[in-house]
C-alpha cells in the first residue's frame, strides 16, 4: 500500500488541499488514516509522515525530470498545444520533480539535509515543515502517523480481516469496512474541503458502531471536537444483511468505528400464533372483560386406539338404528290399533 513514490506527485497536493497550513495538515491526517487501514502492508515515503507538499516550480529551467522537459519542449515549443503557463500549472501538480525534493529535516538552511548543494532546490516551506518541528509534537502529522502505526498493531482486524469498500460512486467520501469475523472496523474518510453530512448506505449490521479514533479529537491532535457521529439504525428497521447510518464528518475529516459483528433482529411481527395465545382482554367499548381461548389441538391417537373408537361408534350407530326401528315399529302399531277401533 502507497501513496507516493519518485514518479509520483505529493499525496497532499494532489488527493488533499494545500492551500493553506490548516487544510493541509487536516489533508496529511486523513490520507494517512486512509491508507493505513486498509488490507496490505503500508509504504511510507520519505517526507509523507510530515505532510509534505509539491515543490513551486517557477520555471521548465528548475525542473530535472527528463519526462517533464521533453513534455514540455513537444507541447509548447513544437506543437504549440499550451502555453508556458498551462504546461508549468500541470507540472507543478504531476510532474516527478514533486517527490525528488531533499528530505525538509530542520528550518535551517537547505533543510539540514546538507552542508552543499543539494542536487535540487529545497522546498521554501520547510522552515515549517519539517522533522524536527513535529517530532514531540502532539498535534503533528509525524505524531498522528505514530498513532496509525499504533492501531495497526493493536487492532488485528487491520491486519487480518478482509476488506469491503462501501458506496463506490459517492465522489466525497471514501468509506470501507475491515472484517476479520471477530470484529469489525469501519474507516470513512472525507476528501472534500466541505462537512459530510450524507445516509451511508450498504454498511453490514454489527449493533452499536463504537468510535475509537478520530482525526478532530484533542487526543489525536486535533481541535478537540469530535464533530463526526455514526447512528445506528434501529433494530425493526433492518434486516438480517445490510442497513444504513447517518454520518456526519467534518471537512477533511476521518473517523474510524469499531464493533462486535453481529446478526441484526429480525422485525417484530403480529402472527395469527400470538394472538391465538391465551389473554385476557378489556372490552373497552362494553366495559366488559373478553376471554380469548387459545384452541387445544387433539392428541394424536394410536391405532390401537383408533381402531377401539372405530368399534365404540359402530356400537353406538347399531344401538341408535334398533332405537329408530323400535319407535317405527310401536307407532305403526298405534296406527293399526286407532283404524280397528273406528
Amino acid at each position: 500500500l502507497y501513496w507516493n513514490n519518485h514518479d509520483q506527485p505529493r499525496i497532499v497536493s494532489r488527493f488533499g488541499c494545500d492551500s493553506d497550513e490548516v487544510s493541509r495538515v487536516r489533508s496529511a491526517k486523513m490520507l494517512g488514516a486512509c491508507l493505513h487501514m486498509m488490507q496490505g502492508t503500508p509504504y511510507i515515503y520519505q517526507g509523507e509522515e510530515l505532510g509534505m507538499t509539491n515543490y513551486p516550480l517557477k520555471s521548465i529551467d528548475e525542473s530535472l525530470d527528463v519526462e517533464s522537459i521533453n513534455a514540455y519542449h513537444e507541447l509548447v515549443e513544437e506543437k504549440h498545444e499550451m502555453t508556458p503557463e498551462q504546461m508549468m500549472a500541470c507540472i507543478r501538480r504531476k510532474g516527478r520533480d514533486n517527490a525528488r525534493t531533499p528530505m525538509q529535516w530542520t528550518a535551517e538552511k537547505n533543510a539540514g539535509f546538507t552542508q552543499g548543494k543539494p542536487w535540487m532546490p529545497v522546498n521554501p516551506n520547510h522552515t515549517v515543515i519539517n522533522a524536527q518541528a513535529q517530532v514531540g509534537d502532539p498535534n503533528s502529522v509525524f505524531s498522528f502517523y505514530q498513532k496509525l502505526i499504533r492501531i495497526r498493531q493493536e487492532y488485528d482486524v487491520v491486519i487480518d480481516g478482509r476488506f469491503e469498500l462501501l458506496m463506490p460512486e459517492d465522489e466525497q467520501v471514501f468509506a470501507y469496512i475491515r472484517d476479520d469475523g471477530k470484529q469489525r472496523m469501519l474507516v470513512i474518510c472525507n476528501f472534500s474541503d466541505v462537512a459530510y453530512e450524507e445516509e451511508l448506505v450498504g454498511v453490514p449490521y454489527a449493533g452499536k458502531y463504537k468510535e475509537i479514533f478520530n482525526s478532530d479529537a484533542a487526543e489525536f491532535g486535533g481541535e478537540g471536537v469530535v464533530n463526526s457521529r455514526v447512528k445506528t439504525a434501529k433494530a425493526e428497521e433492518c434486516d438480517e444483511r445490510e442497513y444504513s447510518i447517518k454520518v456526519k464528518l467534518p471537512a477533511l475529516g476521518v473517523s474510524i468505528y469499531s464493533c462486535t459483528p453481529g446478526k441484526a433482529p429480525a422485525r417484530k411481527k403480529v402472527t395469527a400464533a400470538k394472538t391465538a395465545k391465551d389473554k385476557t382482554a378489556k372490552d373497552k367499548t362494553a366495559g366488559k372483560l373478553v376471554r380469548t381461548v387459545k384452541a387445544k389441538t387433539p392428541a394424536k391417537k394410536s391405532v390401537k386406539e383408533e381402531k377401539a373408537t372405530k368399534v365404540e361408534e359402530a356400537v353406538k350407530a347399531e344401538k341408535k338404528a334398533e332405537t329408530v326401528k323400535k319407535r317405527a315399529t310401536v307407532k305403526n302399531d298405534n296406527n293399526k290399533a286407532d283404524r280397528n277401533s273406528k
